[in-house]
């Protein structure tokens, strides 16, 4: 099992993003694997065998690192909520995701920590996002000086306002 999810992991994270949530759920379950296991397995693979022809597309850009944050709240087994990042350079005025390239990095992880509402969840999501700075250190290297990263691509309004401080009490 872990030489498959080994492989799949790697071409998730080179070719293929769409991979990661059942990747991230099929390793939660490891240490005990069950025949629900041996399924979910053969049904990526299934997935992997009727898709390979999957590519990432990247334009010129003036190269600005941007990120999306999502969650899902209490989508896993014993209560536990999903947290993934997208990560991809694009141009300064380029709102949306289809404006701008491919990924450069999309993980989707279960998180450690448990939150009391969808809300939380969401701010959890984006504070996890907002910490990757090994990207940004490696763009600046590179000659690719970084502005702040805007952290305005989430889909809760709670926590677009929080992160934006746009709340009102």
């Amino acid at each position: 099992m872990m030489q498959i999810t080994g492989t799949l992991l790697y071409y998730a994270r080179a070719i293929d993003p769409t991979m990661h949530v059942a990747l991230s759920t099929i390793t939660s379950q490891q240490a005990k694997v069950t025949g629900e296991t041996a399924t979910k397995i053969r049904h990526l693979l299934d997935y992997a065998a009727t898709h390979p022809d999957a590519t990432i597309r990247y334009r010129p850009s003036d190269m600005i690192l941007k990120q999306h944050s999502d969650a899902s709240y209490l989508s896993e087994a014993k209560a536990r909520s999903r947290h993934a990042r997208l990560f991809y350079l694009g141009d300064i005025d380029a709102d949306t995701i289809e404006e701008n390239n491919g990924a450069l990095l999309v993980t989707s992880t279960i998180m450690s920590n448990g939150m009391s509402s969808v809300a939380g969840n969401e701010c959890g999501s984006l504070f996890n996002t907002c910490k990757e700075v090994p990207i940004r250190i490696t763009l600046d290297k590179m000659g690719h000086i970084q502005a702040a990263t805007p952290a305005h691509q989430v889909d809760n309004s709670t926590s677009d306002g929080f992160a934006n401080n746009r709340l009102k009490q």
